[in-house]
């Protein structure tokens, strides 16, 4: 996938999503990251499509970030090592993308 071609909104939510693991403790990023992540987006389209449908971004993020609170999380020194590739790979991506 070329990021380089994705809004300036979309390469946000993914940096945005990956921190979103990288804290909770999580290996990998996937879409609950990414749903969170664009529930919480300042000005993004998913929360004012959602409340122009009368649902609540506020109540459906809450519902997400219980959702991933169940999940494991990395601890110990091996935890550390998966946290730092990851915050590595978040590095490269922005250099690649020149933010």
């Amino acid at each position: 996938m070329d990021l380089n071609k994705l809004t300036l909104k979309s390469q946000e939510a993914l940096s945005s999503a990956q921190n979103i693991a990288v804290t909770m403790g999580h290996t990998e990023v996937d879409g609950e990251h990414l749903l969170l992540s664009l529930l919480r987006q300042e000005g993004g389209l998913i929360p004012r499509l959602l409340t122009r449908m009368d649902a609540h971004p506020e109540e459906i993020a809450l519902e997400a970030e219980r959702e991933l609170s169940r999940r494991s999380r990395v601890s110990g020194p091996s935890g550390r090592r998966n946290t730092y590739k990851q915050k590595e790979a978040g590095r490269a991506i922005r250099t690649e993308l020149g933010a």
